[in-house]
């Protein structure tokens, strides 16, 4: 198949979900068939090479746009120069979201999958920080993940910044259409195609069963691996795409009104993501 040519890579809890899904309906984009492919993410993965990777894709599709979605490859070190030596052609869909919103959120989303097994509140993860992103356990890595600045620095070493789409998640809440027709130009693909904005996706909720929720997500779960190991690639695919996206769908319950934050910001927090955000914004005013 023709090789992957547009990646959203971050941030998390920035809105992703919801752009994903819109982007889903023009015919110009053919998505992987998992949301999320951690190919470039997880050595084990990408050991296994490029079939590996397009094995996610439908290889008779003729859309000219071919992309997939993690949120961590934004802050992985190492996903610059994979991407570069898969697709040196390669564009870049980037959410950003207010840092200090976006690592509570994440704080909770971690929480409500079981992944949180340590930090009793957001305050006290702060001391595992360094631990989890020499780990490169970015989905607990809340704080770092922020430092959005530093992260594209990263991947325009090995990119030109023309490649990259960057957009807040507070642009696509209020006008999603005016940025998916944004995004259409960048991408040079049909901008008068009229997408079906009104679903939010990936918002907050409670779940319904906590036992099904920690045996569909918890990192440490035996019952996915084993699974796995007895099942073809393919099939696999399948039931990652299809059967496990909405068994999660049905365990969401929406919240019945938004969980305000349970902690203030820390002290400190200003500090540690303003030099960050100055940097940030000076390169969103030179584009």
């Amino acid at each position: 198949m023709e090789k992957v040519n547009t990646l959203i890579i971050g941030a998390q809890k920035a809105g992703t979900t919801s752009l994903y899904e819109y982007m889903r309906q023009h015919p110009d984009i053919h998505f992987s068939k998992v949301k999320e492919v951690t190919f470039f993410v997880k050595d084990q993965y990408y050991s296994k090479g490029e079939d590996y990777y397009h094995s996610f894709f439908d290889s008779k599709s003729k859309a000219p746009i071919k992309a997939s979605a993690y949120v961590h490859m934004l802050p992985c070190s190492k996903c610059p120069a994979r991407v570069k030596a898969y697709n040196e052609d390669m564009k870049f869909i980037v959410l950003l979201r207010e840092p200090w919103d976006r690592a509570y959120s994440s704080f909770r989303y971690a929480v409500k999958n079981g992944w949180e097994k340590q930090a009793t509140d957001l305050a006290d993860s702060v001391r595992f920080e360094k631990m989890r992103l020499e780990n490169e356990e970015y989905d607990l890595t809340y704080l770092s993940n922020g430092k959005y600045f530093e992260h594209l620095s990263n991947w325009m070493r090995q990119f030109d910044q023309e490649k990259f789409f960057l957009a807040t998640n507070e642009e696509l809440q209020i006008n999603p259409d005016l940025l998916l027709k944004r995004l259409c130009e960048f991408l040079a693909i049909d901008s008068s195609f009229e997408f079906d904005t009104q679903t939010r996706y990936n918002q907050s909720a409670t779940i319904k069963s906590k036992l099904l929720q920690r045996l569909l997500l918890t990192k440490d779960s035996k019952f996915i691996p084993k699974i796995g190991r007895l099942l073809p690639a393919k099939l696999r695919v399948f039931i990652r795409s299809e059967i496990f996206s909405r068994l999660l769908k049905w365990n969401d319950k929406p919240a019945v009104k938004q969980i305000e934050r349970s902690c203030a910001p820390l002290p400190g927090m200003t500090e540690f993501f303003k030099e960050d955000q100055r940097l940030l914004q000076e390169m969103l005013n030179s584009k």
